[in-house]
């Protein structure tokens, strides 16, 4: 009886190590190394789901598309190393923006995504963008160098400006261009946003 104990015994601790290393697996094929963000492919997964929740629900979703401004000046002058901590420090600012419900991920690079779900308004997403762009904006200091920090972002919405992620994704990107242009640490819409929900 000892002897039929103790195998069960190593035998369960087996099976959670096993269940353990699986679900670590798990966790570093779907989130990016440095920021533990979720990663693209988790992103999109995220995405295709949300879209297909939405029209039963009613609700819009929104897609938001993040480039750093001025992040290769900050690799070029402090390095490598230094630009991986002020991304590490952008992803957790973004996580402190959103909802529980929503979902930032790492595009790679500089870049981030945001997906916002059960979006019952235009002002929401305005506000979300604003306080994501005024959480953003910091000014980075390390020894002699200063450097404003800041974020473009591009707005795409479902359904007005696409009605799979592929489609979102390429006007977000677009409208985030738009951003640069204008001056950076801004946002901009892909489409004029219509203020009420639009499922026909």
């Amino acid at each position: 009886m000892i002897e039929v104990s103790r195998d069960i015994t190593e035998r369960q601790q087996a099976e959670r190590l096993l269940s353990e290393n699986e679900k670590r697996l798990q966790h570093l094929a779907h989130h990016d190394s440095l920021t533990d963000l979720p990663n693209r492919l988790l992103f999109e997964d995220r995405l295709k789901q949300a879209l297909s929740k939405a029209p039963r629900s009613r609700k819009q979703v929104a897609l938001f598309f993040l480039d750093l401004d001025h992040f290769k000046d900050v690799n070029d002058n402090l390095g490598h190393d230094f630009g991986d901590l002020l991304l590490i420090d952008v992803a957790s600012r973004l996580r402190s923006c959103v909802r529980e419900a929503d979902t930032v991920a790492r595009m790679g690079g500089d870049e981030f995504l945001v997906l916002l779900e059960e979006v019952e308004s235009i002002e929401m997403v305005e506000t979300m963008a604003e306080r994501i762009c005024n959480t953003l904006v910091h000014e980075l200091r390390h020894d002699s160098y200063q450097q404003q920090i800041s974020a473009s972002i591009g707005i795409s919405l479902y359904p007005e400006d696409g009605i799979n992620g592929q489609e979102l994704l390429r006007k977000a990107d677009q409208a985030m261009y738009r951003a640069k242009s204008k001056g950076k640490a801004n946002y901009q819409f892909a489409s004029a946003p219509q203020g009420h929900l639009n499922f026909d």
